[in-house]
């Protein structure tokens, strides 16, 4: 398995996964004191309070925790764990004569994604936040190593029956489909002069108007000539689709109600829940064909033009033509007219949950973009001539994923038993 593979799915793991798959804006952390003293004992390895501490900053800047005392306190346990876990895993490591070159720690450092808007490197990020990139590094060196024992040692254990297969493919074909939300937002951008300090200003306008009970969709009219606002439409989402923190901001809205401010990279918007459903599992080879028609947003972007680019695209929702012929009724603004063949499974979460959701004949909501407004029409739909069961090859791959997973968690629970290990009484504490 190539290092890149490796560290994806090791990154899964609890703290290991936030270290890289949470992507939101970070603060600087303030400066530590250079105190030392040992957080705990793992056989013959010492972890001290500087460990601790260095992991604990990567760890919370890396997933946006504010570096609150309180918040401090309440991952301080895990952070001492996860360092144990580590220390035993190298352990193992060293008994089974495995190691992970410099080569290998600077290549899986490499395949790592880019951060944020500014496709920012890790290292790059650790610099500029003062973060402790020994730390990083060791992380990564422990997570490389035991993957290499997992897949030297464990392996071997696992067997998968072709009746397993099957029973995990009719399974998952009956499964119920997944969670999708309705949602519409109003989104602030911080360009231009004043940056976050007028982006912020916006915001709190913006949510004052939405306590008051403004809806949403009007709120955003009257921002129609401000080019740090913009507005986006209902649409169905695939609640999974979303970043984690957000899928559990969105889990505590009732239907209709409103999140807080939620800040990203370069902006901050409010997201209404409109509506919550779970759609029918659906095949990836499921191939659909459709009538794909684009409507030019204008220029000119004011109240009275905006308006009447969506009575346009109502009209042409409700008279979309056929399925045999380009022509739709004429409209003031510049259209264009495609017929596509995809497969669900080469389709983006978004386009999914609006396709997916489409009878024969149907034809989508307005889809609103900077540059466009697109409506699709379903013309047929093509279920595989082999049902909705899930690919067999890819159905094995993962029960022996899951099967390598649980073998890997027993051998490190015995190795914790097995092994002595004395935690101090505070560690971390500053």
């Amino acid at each position: 398995m190539a290092a890149s593979k490796q560290w994806q799915r090791y990154a899964r793991q609890g703290l290991a996964g936030l270290l890289v798959l949470v992507a939101v804006l970070f603060q600087p952390l303030p400066a530590r004191a250079a105190q030392v003293a040992i957080a705990a004992i793992v056989g013959e390895d010492v972890i001290t309070t500087t460990d601790v501490s260095e992991r604990r900053d990567l760890v919370m800047a890396t997933a946006g925790i504010p570096p609150t005392v309180e918040n401090q306190q309440k991952i301080t346990p895990r952070i001492v764990q996860s360092l144990i876990d580590e220390a035993l895993q190298l352990q193992e490591a060293k008994n089974q004569s495995v190691s992970v070159t410099d080569e290998e720690l600077n290549k899986a450092i490499a395949s790592l994604p880019a951060r944020g808007e500014q496709k920012e490197s890790i290292r790059d990020f650790i610099t500029r936040n003062n973060l402790s990139p020994r730390s990083f590094e060791a992380q990564l060196r422990a997570q490389l190593a035991w993957n290499k024992v997992v897949q030297r040692a464990l392996r071997r254990n696992i067997s998968i029956a072709q009746d397993e297969v099957l029973r995990a493919q009719k399974s998952a074909a009956g499964a119920p489909g997944a969670t999708e939300l309705r949602l519409q937002a109003v989104e602030v951008g911080a360009e231009g002069s004043g940056g976050a300090e007028e982006m912020q200003r916006l915001m709190e306008e913006i949510a004052l108007q939405i306590k008051s009970g403004g809806e949403l969709s009007n709120i955003a009219m009257r921002y129609i000539k401000n080019p740090r606002v913009h507005y986006n439409p209902p649409v169905w989402v695939e609640e999974s689709s979303l970043p984690p923190p957000l899928q559990q901001v969105l889990r505590g809205l009732k239907t209709g109600e409103t999140t807080p401010p939620v800040r990203s990279e370069r902006s901050m918007q409010i997201i209404q829940l409109l509506d919550r459903s779970a759609r029918a599992k659906l095949s990836d080879a499921t191939e659909y064909a459709i009538k794909q028609i684009t409507v030019t947003v204008p220029m000119r972007r004011d109240k009275a033009s905006i308006e009447k680019l969506q009575a346009a695209a109502r009209m042409l929702r409700e008279r979309p033509g056929n399925c045999t012929e380009a022509s739709i009724p004429e409209v003031d603004f510049a259209t264009d007219v495609q017929f596509l063949r995809m497969r669900l499974g080469a389709l983006s979460p978004q386009q999914r949950s609006i396709i997916g959701r489409l009878e024969v004949g149907d034809v989508s909501e307005p889809l609103l973009s900077p540059e466009a407004v697109r409506l699709v029409m379903l013309c047929e739909k093509m279920e595989p001539a082999e049902g909705n069961l899930p690919d067999a090859e890819a159905v094995r791959q993962q029960l022996f994923a899951e099967k390598l997973e649980l073998e890997a968690q027993k051998h490190l629970r015995n190795l914790r038993r097995e092994a002595f290990i004395d935690i101090k009484g505070n560690p971390g504490a500053r």
